[in-house]
């Protein structure tokens, strides 16, 4: 979809929260919420919104091109060396800067 306010293409994210209860989740999602309003950086997805609704929660966050990385790999089904490398230094960056800021 697109934000309202900006104009810009998101991803929403959407918890229906009886399946999330009865499945145990609610700490660690609200975990993942709280850290991901605290984390910016290019790797790392931006949440931008979120609404709680009685029903549902919805996590307006930064769309990516191109879609999850698995199902990109799995369409591959083998990435050349240069383009796993790519990935990789992007996933070890985003990583290392949840760790110095988490």
């Amino acid at each position: 979809g697109y934000h309202n306010v900006t104009g810009q293409k998101v991803a929403v994210k959407i918890i229906n929260k009886a399946k999330m209860e009865m499945m145990e989740m609610y700490e660690k999602i609200r975990r993942e919420i709280n850290i991901l309003q605290c984390l910016h950086h290019p790797h790392v997805i931006r949440l931008y919104e979120l609404i709680d609704t009685p029903t549902d929660i919805f996590m307006v966050m930064e769309y990516v091109q191109g879609g999850e990385l698995f199902d990109h790999i799995v369409q591959k089904s083998r990435l050349p060396e240069h383009e796993a490398r790519r990935f990789f230094q992007q996933i070890v960056s985003g990583v290392d800067y949840c760790h110095r800021h988490m």
